[in-house]
């Protein structure tokens, strides 16, 4: 039987704008940004999404309906 291990490198980024976006340009290309977003949805939040899609950082986007707009810069969302 083989197993195979994975090592995952998980970070909470800050809520704090400025910390938000020099945490997203420390993502490396080998990551993924996991994002809940629920309405109202921020600019700032808008914005982090857009930066992260233009540096090519994967998205994966959990939020409440498609009209979300980060869902154009996440190829992979969930809704409910």
């Amino acid at each position: 039987m083989l197993f195979l291990l994975i090592s995952y490198k998980i970070r909470q980024l800050s809520h704090d704008t400025e910390v938000l976006f020099d945490n997203i340009l420390q993502i490396e290309k080998d990551e993924v940004l996991l994002i809940f977003a629920f309405e109202p949805y921020t600019n700032r939040i808008i914005q982090a999404a857009m930066l992260a899609n233009q540096l090519g950082i994967k998205i994966i986007l959990i939020t409440d309906y498609i009209s979300c707009p980060i869902i154009r810069y996440a190829p992979v969302t969930f809704t409910s």
